[in-house]
């Protein structure tokens, strides 16, 4: 039943704008918070226009409740999901590199380089 919900609220924010916002937002987000606090505002701001945009016929307040709770759920679902996985394709790129190697994997940077004093 729970795998039921999950999917509808996946299918209810998994239009084209929509997934353009969660994948840009996931990316921009430098920590889980902002990732969280950035998938809520989409979802609450996709939820607006989808009831603006498509329902001629007044709603009511139960169906709307679930409605912007199933939106909110699969915002955060994939705005997380895009957030970790960015991450984790970021984690194996070394200083320069586009993937290929492993760059410093002991975690040392490299000191800056000593300029002389130019008289």
């Amino acid at each position: 039943m729970i795998l039921e919900y999950l999917n509808g609220a996946i299918e209810l924010a998994a239009n084209p704008f929509a997934l353009v916002g969660y994948i840009g937002l996931g990316v921009y987000s430098q920590t889980l918070w902002r990732a969280l606090k950035y998938g809520f505002l989409w979802g609450v701001a996709i939820f607006i226009f989808s009831i603006a945009l498509g329902s001629p016929q007044p709603l009511q307040f139960d169906t709307l409740a679930v409605r912007l709770g199933l939106h909110l759920v699969g915002a955060i679902i994939i705005t997380v999901g895009v957030f970790y996985l960015y991450r984790l394709l970021r984690r194996g790129q070394g200083p320069g590199g586009s993937g290929g190697g492993q760059g410093r994997s002991n975690g040392a940077q490299k000191p800056p380089p000593r300029l002389r004093r130019v008289k």
